[in-house]
């Protein structure tokens, strides 16, 4: 039995992935463990847990992946008794591979990769074995900077651009400066206006639809994200990454326009901003290269606007964007590179097929008879799992939560850790927002029958990256009103999960039902989580979530559960 375990454990979001007999089997994230919200300086408990579900010795594991981005703050199995053993890749083939995997595009495809930056240490040959000496350099490097010691050998890596033919994924450029810097100068100016809590990049894109157009705040964001086309680089900008850039004369610029102006307006410019800066990027590739689809991963396409801008205006067939595109993914990305790379890295190399799921359940599940158990010793009133009953309750506008099979792997919940309420209620936006403790301003999101979204969304294609709600469509005008509280009411536009009977056959059938009985064939579907939580990841939080008044009733697994 061949074993492969990845993990990427750092700044944010840590995380635990399984690769067996040429089979991806498991994603645990730290944060579901650990509650706390995209924890990512220890994988203790998702390892723990991951060899426990899977029985396996870490003895018996032939290697452990993970990335050359590490911030390893604690002493770890791995490290402590398998070093020898484990591998290290760069951050952003990691990213490339898992959204390429996932998309299960064949050829002609382009693959982009954004985010805040991976460090990359070119005096090592990637994939191989680091010495001692060298990880304790690489792992402490917030104690005492290991790139000194690497200073003419590394470079920081911001992005990628590879291109998939004829069973060759080949790199054709790496950046060393992306539009990262402009996300962080929007969060900064957030913060100045008094925005907080967790996903600030969220409520900047959220907020975005409500602004203006302003000159000089467009042209200030403008200048931190300019693509030269001639040397194929974001290199003229890399001032802005020097240390003390944060503290220096162009934050401040940045801050003080900021605060003469409404926030509104702000990430109105800097959203403009950065989809101008990335359309520029993707069409010189897409010119360059010429292929028929994209896949997308890394932070910066956590942001749908951008997603959709690249869907609807570059004349790709299909776009695919990686359901989980922040670091969360890399851990799996890690695994999947080590597969395809056993002699180490080159520029190209072959991807041959692997068994790669069509879906993202991939998180911790519990057994039957552990819920059984649950429900029996946990739960006062509780009642069979019956179809017609949770319809009924939909209808009287009830909030229900959703704890049922293993959990999403990604950001986004799909159905099985969801609350889902009926659409149709102009009100639910800001009722559900109470319950949740949520003061958001993004919309909800909406699923909506396979059979039945080209009548509700302007949708002709990229439908298989829309089962993970990873990119904005808009909405056709009749049904505007049917659903009102799914859809962003200053732009008209939604961030579907589209579900068809493979993806998710349990919410398949509970959409068919509740079309049956109203004609609707969309349900409103939040992540079953708290503000500034992560998503649960046990059958006792559902029930204490319910205790809480957060949700009116739970599905939990095979039974329906009542206060």
């Amino acid at each position: 039995m061949s074993t492969i375990i990845g993990f990427n454990c750092g700044v944010h979001d840590a995380s635990v992935s399984l690769l067996q007999n040429n089979e991806v089997k498991a994603v645990y994230t730290e944060e579901r463990f650990s509650c706390f919200k995209q924890r990512g300086d220890t994988i203790t408990q998702p390892l723990t847990q991951l060899l426990k579900d899977f029985d396996i010795d870490l003895n018996n594991v032939d290697m452990f992946a993970t990335t050359t981005s590490l911030v390893i703050n604690e002493t770890n199995d791995i490290y402590e008794h398998h070093r020898e053993r484990v591998k290290f890749y760069p951050h952003h083939l990691c990213h490339a591979i898992g959204a390429l995997l996932f998309s299960k595009f064949e050829d002609d495809t382009m693959v982009l990769t954004l985010d805040a930056g991976d460090f990359n240490i070119q005096a090592l040959k990637f994939g191989d074995r680091l010495m001692d000496g060298d990880v304790d350099k690489t792992v402490k490097f917030h104690a005492k900077p290991w790139h000194d010691r690497y200073q003419n050998n590394c470079y920081c890596v911001f992005g990628s651009v590879s291109v998939y033919r004829n069973g060759t994924l080949r790199t054709i450029k790496e950046f060393n400066l992306n539009f990262g810097n402009l996300y962080l100068m929007g969060c900064h100016t957030m913060y100045a206006h008094g925005i907080r809590g967790t996903n600030i990049e969220g409520k900047l894109m959220g907020l975005s639809s409500q602004g203006k157009y302003n000159h000089d705040l467009y042209t200030l964001y403008r200048s931190l994200c300019r693509f030269d086309a001639a040397t194929e680089s974001f290199e003229s900008l890399s001032q802005c990454a020097q240390p003390g850039f944060a503290n220096g004369w162009l934050h401040h610029k940045i801050i003080n326009l900021g605060l003469q102006h409404d926030v509104r307006d702000c990430a109105y410019n800097l959203q403009k901003a950065l989809q101008d800066g990335v359309s520029e990027l993707v069409q010189f590739y897409k010119n360059k290269l010429n292929t028929r689809r994209i896949c997308l991963s890394g932070g910066i396409f956590a942001n749908v606007k951008v997603n959709q801008l690249i869907n609807e205006n570059f004349g790709f067939d299909e776009i695919f964007v990686m359901p989980a595109m922040s670091d969360e993914g890399i851990s799996l990305g890690a695994a999947l590179t080590a597969y395809y790379t056993p002699n180490g890295i080159t520029d190209a190399y072959t991807v041959h097929p692997i068994k790669v799921p069509d879906h993202v359940y991939l998180g911790k599940g519990y057994t039957d008879e552990e819920i059984d158990s649950f429900i029996k010793s946990q739960c006062k009133q509780y009642q069979p799992f019956d179809h017609s009953v949770l319809t009924k309750e939909l209808q009287s506008g009830k909030i229900v939560g959703v704890f049922r099979g293993r959990s999403e792997y990604g950001p986004r919940a799909l159905g099985n850790r969801s609350i889902l309420v009926d659409p149709s209620n102009r009100d639910t936006f800001s009722v559900l927002n109470h319950r949740l403790q949520r003061n958001e301003i993004m919309p909800f999101a909406p699923a909506i029958l396979s059979e039945r979204v080209d009548e509700i969304l302007h949708c002709t294609h990229s439908k298989r990256s829309a089962q993970f709600m990873t990119t904005c469509y808009n909405v056709r005008s009749e049904w505007i009103n049917k659903i009102p509280a799914v859809i962003n009411v200053y732009d008209n536009t939604c961030r579907p999960q589209i579900v068809t009977s493979s993806s998710n056959v349990w919410l398949h059938t509970v959409l068919n039902n509740y079309n049956d009985a109203t004609g609707i064939p969309v349900l409103l579907n939040t992540s079953f989580n708290t503000h500034g939580y992560p998503i649960i990841n046990e059958p006792s939080q559902a029930y204490d979530e319910l205790r809480n008044n957060v949700v009116d009733i739970v599905v939990i697994g095979d039974y329906i559960v009542y206060a």
